[in-house]
């Protein structure tokens, strides 16, 4: 009789043992997760630099400043071009 409540005893004390370590397992998942997912929001979420509609505008300045007027000059045909290759 002494042994099974010994038994009991120590299946007892390894049932808690075995519920502090699913509660140490999961405050790790979630701390695990949590690092995820904000990795993931700085590496794919918003930028923090803004630009506005005059720094994009600094690249059409070619655009702004072309005379329609001016007629594009005629294409010419260059002649082939070979070079000697070593094997």
């Amino acid at each position: 009789m002494k042994t099974q409540s010994n038994s009991a005893a120590e299946l007892l004390d390894i049932i808690e043992e075995k519920d502090r370590r699913i509660t140490e397992l999961e405050q790790q998942n979630e701390w695990l997760l949590e690092q995820f997912r904000l990795l993931r929001r700085k590496q794919y979420g918003a930028s923090s630099e803004q630009s506005s509609a005059d720094q994009m505008n600094l690249f059409n300045e070619t655009e702004a400043t072309f005379d329609l007027s001016v007629t594009e000059p005629p294409l010419t045909e260059v002649k082939a071009h070979y070079t000697r290759t070593f094997a």
